[in-house]
């Protein structure tokens, strides 16, 4: 799966942020990400609306879960 940092942030309810900060961490491991530099000279796009990512099913799994708000656990009383 790719998508913008933007769009994936959206589909996974969370910001770019929470992302970047996950894939920070080690959580999961993109196949693609366009702002990693390569050995070409050229500027890289590392603003959210440009930067694209890549993640086998697997590794999108692990960011879904990363990134996932954390849940109150039931039964629990104020």
């Amino acid at each position: 799966m790719s998508a913008r940092l933007e769009d994936l942030a959206r589909e996974l309810g969370t910001t770019p942020e929470e992302i970047l900060g996950a894939l920070d961490r080690g959580d999961a491991e993109p196949l693609v990400d366009t702002a990693v530099q390569k050995k070409t000279e050229r500027e890289r796009p590392t603003a959210p609306s440009l930067r694209s990512l890549a993640f086998t099913e697997e590794e999108l799994g692990k960011l879904r879960e990363a990134v996932a708000p954390a849940r109150e656990p039931q039964g629990a009383t104020p």
